[in-house]
């Protein structure tokens, strides 16, 4: 890099963070147009800017959970030892090009992370509320209505770990999720099913039906105590298949 070089080189650096005087961007213009190595990198870190500048501050909206899962990790790491790192050969444009590709990075994963949460991560409408005595087999009684019959209806039941089916055939109480196979006729239909509590805690039973090209979702969220076990039953917003 010859000293032509490395003055834009600090032109550029200062370009990522404020305006350039128009003497500044004279120079810097004038330069890239004869130099296609400094012209390369002033295209990539314009492309970082402009991304960065299109970003919207209201996109980074973060829940309170998620507020305190990254609080926790920032403790985590700066608990952590340090580890000794080699310097680089890079330049401070590259450095800051760096960090700015990072900071892209880490959004657009949070915003990858942040779709692949299923629908039924949010509160849904509780239906209805009860009390049972723990340690006893719970009947879960799921409720479909039709506007005429249907057959061949298909409805998954997802365990927790700590939720089992209550059977004495171990296969089936090894599952952790079962497809229900059968008809709705018209009106008002139950499929019952009956479950065990393994320990306490707080369990989910997820359940998803498919007919008449809506999915119909349901959760029961079971609060196990130590002598008594809270049933919630929760709806979903039917959405199209």
């Amino acid at each position: 890099m010859d000293e032509r070089c490395r003055r834009i080189d600090e032109l550029l650096t200062d370009a990522m963070t404020r305006e350039l005087s128009p003497e500044e961007r004279a120079i810097l213009d004038d330069h890239c147009a004869a130099c296609p190595s400094c012209a390369g990198q002033y295209r990539a870190l314009t492309a970082v800017r402009e991304t960065l500048r299109r970003h919207r501050p209201e996109d980074d909206a973060l829940s309170e959970d998620m507020r305190a899962a990254l609080h926790r990790r920032l403790v985590e790491e700066s608990a952590r030892p340090e580890r000794a790192v080699g310097a680089l050969p890079f330049g401070p444009r590259w450095k800051l090009a760096g960090a700015m590709f990072a900071l892209i990075m880490l959004t657009l994963c949070l915003f990858s992370f942040l779709a692949t949460i299923p629908d039924g991560a949010d509160e849904g409408t509780v239906v209805s509320r009860s009390v049972v005595n723990a340690g006893e087999p719970l009947t879960i009684r799921l409720t479909y209505t039709a506007d005429r019959s249907l057959a061949d209806v298909r409805v998954t039941v997802q365990l927790d770990d700590g939720v089992f089916f209550h059977t004495d055939d171990e296969t089936l109480r090894r599952l952790k999720e079962y497809v229900w196979k059968g008809d709705l006729k018209e009106g008002r239909n139950e499929i019952p099913f009956v479950v065990e509590v393994a320990r306490t805690g707080t369990h989910r039973i997820r359940t998803a039906a498919a007919y008449d090209g809506m999915l119909h979702r349901h959760e029961v969220e079971l609060q196990a105590g130590p002598g008594t076990v809270a049933v919630i039953y929760r709806s979903f917003p039917e959405r199209p298949l």
